[in-house]
């Protein structure tokens, strides 16, 4: 199963596994972050998924902060927060609500 909520962003898709969906935007990522928190649990901000986010989307400084707010400990929220941000799919109250929601 594959979403397409846009444009083609990514030449190569990253593989969520545990929803078996290829995701192919920030887009993408940003709707299913929000409609499928728990399914990103374990580890919701991966080592693969920065990656592809810095190679596949070319998209370096989102990694970057991801990276650098992973390592200093920063909440889960707060990552995927920052990804509904950065990635302007849902309005700022949708995400301000979601982040609510999750803490």
């Amino acid at each position: 199963m594959s979403l397409l909520l846009c444009r083609t962003g990514a030449g190569v898709p990253f593989y969520m596994e545990k929803a078996d969906i290829k995701l192919y935007s920030l887009q993408e990522l940003c709707y299913f972050v929000y409609n499928y928190p728990l399914v990103m649990a374990d580890d919701p901000v991966s080592d693969e998924l920065v990656a592809w986010i810095k190679n596949g989307l070319s998209m370096g400084i989102l990694a970057e902060r991801l990276s650098r707010l992973k390592e200093s400990g920063e909440t889960v929220e707060n990552l995927l927060y920052l990804i509904l941000r950065e990635g302007n799919y849902y309005s700022i109250e949708e995400t301000n609500e979601f982040k609510q929601r999750l803490g």
